[in-house]
């Protein structure tokens, strides 16, 4: 019997020890919710010893009054139930308002009835106030993951059999892989299924090797969407093993289809001005002046004649230089290497078989922040059939120009020899004009068809006068006439043959007092030219118009008509001496005549090309002043 009270003497020893040694607070109440024990820690929540709360009441230990009638409440129906219930809310101690985890338990008696009620109670403040920060950072980092335009985060786990499932999906899967987060998370399937077949064995590879050493793991797939869409993703997930075994991967899904995209265009962009370089014979460089080293493309090598394994320094770009070129080149280089910006440079080398070929170089020198040049970037390009071809055109300018003024010269003489035979008859002509107005009545001398009859004949004589004159050098100060007056002389001039030819004749002139640096008889010449040659090519009828404006300070007159057009094999040799489309009664003269008045005064006559039918021609003077005697605006 005493052994039996020592082992219980001394198991109760040891269970005060440990409940005085506890953090947690050990309390013990019977039906008047009176303390019957209270350990170390329960003492100090309350604020006084153990000694004055045994054997008190909640109410006798100054117990706030709603805390009291809570515990009261508490522990009366653990009496009244003979059951165990757990609370959690907030108490105050002299450290301040705590939160305690609190279990209430009932201890039966001798009769098997409750005897009392233990109250085991731990402070878990600290652990709340984590919890809550923990709660409150995964609730940002979720509305972070869930705000991302082209990312979804989501954590998956793996299954000892190999079963894999979401734990969380943000919602960057609805826009990114058009499914609902809900349908990820019921089916981990709904994802791995996207992955098109040529890219899953990737993914598991990828897999495995970030398992095997716990790393990271980044593959990029292409997957095709619900709506039929194929896009490129990037996933980027780290392993990791929870201490019950089970595998967790952290990882990201981002969009990558227009990097993917662009990355191509780059590609092809790149392959294409690799091409490009080298069809059109264009070599890259890169040279570093800091270090004297250079890089240079195939074609750089090619172009200097040079083998692909040439020392790449500086001294590349004098290779072969031609010897008449090379100190004029050495010294534009150094300068080009001296001082930040653009520069060109020209220059010919010597091919190995002894050819020359001319080069271009085209770079640009970039400085470090103190202003010291450190690197240029430039292209060389042979341009040898480029020149060639520039000598070539022009030596078939020269040729056709001269083979122009032989013409000019051979028209020149033509018109100089028919001119003066035209000259005497003209002459005579004119004074029997004169003659016969002195005969008759005064009445009847300015009879409108004499006078255009007089009219015409001075348009012959200074039309023989400008023949003679022909290709020689203008003296004097140059004649200027009002466009305007001259316009509306042609229109009357030609109105007979428009009549009978269905042609209707339009004008229009602005200003008014539009001025042209031609005399009125040159212009008229070649107006008339142009009108009755637009006639001529409206057998059908048609429209002819006769315009003039200013453009940017100069005078701009068009001519137009609707008729039939000028071949475009014909349109080079247009303006050449006797060059007609008429047939036999073509002189071939009429154009070539008038583009040399044109080009004598300084204007320009050309043909200018139109949709449709007709043809159009344009004369431009540069900038005149108004016409003599015309307003002042």
């Amino acid at each position: 019997m005493r052994t039996v009270e020592e082992e219980l003497r001394r198991r109760l020893e040891e269970y005060r020890a440990l409940a005085e040694n506890s953090p947690d607070i050990v309390d013990r109440f019977d039906r008047d919710f009176r303390h019957l024990y209270v350990n170390a820690a329960g003492a100090r929540a309350l604020g006084r010893p153990a000694a004055e709360i045994i054997g008190r009441t909640i109410a006798e230990t100054a117990v706030p009054e709603p805390y009291r009638r809570l515990w009261e409440h508490r522990i009366r129906q653990v009496f009244d139930t003979a059951a165990p219930i757990e609370v959690e809310d907030t108490f105050p101690t002299p450290q301040g308002v705590r939160l305690f985890h609190s279990r209430c338990v009932p201890e039966t008696g001798d009769s098997g009835g409750v005897a009392s009620v233990l109250v085991i109670s731990r402070d878990v403040t600290e652990r709340r106030k984590a919890e809550d920060e923990l709660n409150t950072l995964e609730q940002r980092l979720h509305n972070l993951a869930d705000n991302l335009s082209n990312a979804m985060v989501y954590q998956l786990t793996t299954e000892a059999d190999g079963a894999r499932r979401f734990t969380y999906v943000s919602r960057g899967v609805e826009w990114l892989n058009e499914v609902t987060v809900a349908e990820v998370l019921a089916d981990a399937g709904v994802l791995y299924r996207q992955v098109l077949p040529d890219y899953v064995e990737r993914v598991r590879e990828a897999e495995d090797r970030a398992l095997r050493t716990l790393t990271t793991m980044r593959v990029e797939v292409r997957s095709r969407l619900p709506s039929g869409r194929v896009r490129w993703f990037e996933y980027t997930s780290t392993p990791r093993r929870l201490p019950d075994g089970l595998l967790v991967w952290d990882g990201v899904e981002v969009d990558i289809t227009e990097r993917r995209e662009a990355e191509e265009a780059l590609r092809r962009s790149e392959e294409q001005l690799r091409l490009s370089a080298r069809a059109a014979r264009i070599g890259a460089f890169d040279l570093d002046l800091a270090t004297g080293q250079a890089a240079g493309s195939k074609e750089f090598c090619e172009i200097l004649g040079l083998p692909e394994d040439a020392p790449a320094d500086v001294a590349l770009l004098l290779q072969r230089v031609h010897p008449e070129d090379l100190d004029r080149t050495r010294y534009e280089l150094q300068r080009a290497m001296a001082h930040p910006g653009d520069s060109e440079l020209e220059y010919r080398v010597l091919g190995r078989d002894g050819s020359v070929r001319c080069l271009l170089m085209r770079a640009s020198a970039s400085a470090a922040p103190e202003g010291t040049v450190t690197r240029m970037l430039g292209v060389l390009m042979d341009i040898t059939d480029l020149r060639r071809a520039q000598r070539e055109a022009l030596e078939q300018r020269q040729a056709a120009q001269l083979q122009r003024m032989e013409s000019l010269a051979t028209t020149g003489r033509l018109a100089a020899g028919v001119a003066h035979e035209i000259n005497n008859p003209l002459q005579g002509i004119s004074a029997q004009l004169r003659l016969l107005r002195d005969d008759l009545p005064a009445e009847f001398r300015e009879n409108r068809r004499l006078r255009l009859i007089h009219d015409g004949l001075g348009r012959i004589a200074h039309i023989v006068h400008s023949l003679l004159q022909l290709h020689r050098a203008p003296q004097g100060v140059r004649e200027t006439c009002c466009v305007a007056d001259v316009v509306g002389s042609v229109a009357e001039l030609i109105a007979p043959m428009a009549l009978s030819a269905r042609v209707r004749v339009e004008t229009d002139i602005r200003p008014p007092d539009l001025a042209c640096p031609l005399s009125a008889v040159a212009l008229t010449q070649v107006l008339l030219n142009l009108a009755l040659n637009g006639i001529d090519a409206m057998p059908g009828g048609g429209v002819l118009r006769l315009q003039a404006h200013l453009e940017d300070g100069a005078t701009v007159l068009h001519i137009t008509d609707s008729g039939i057009g000028i071949p475009p094999g014909h349109q080079a040799r247009l303006f050449s001496p006797f060059f007609t489309t008429k047939g036999p009664k073509g002189t071939g003269l009429g154009l070539s005549v008038t583009h040399s008045l044109v080009t004598s005064a300084g204007g320009t006559l050309d043909l200018v090309q139109r949709e449709g039918k007709g043809a159009a021609f344009m004369i431009r003077f540069a900038s005149l002043p108004r016409a003599p005697g015309s307003p002042k605006a």
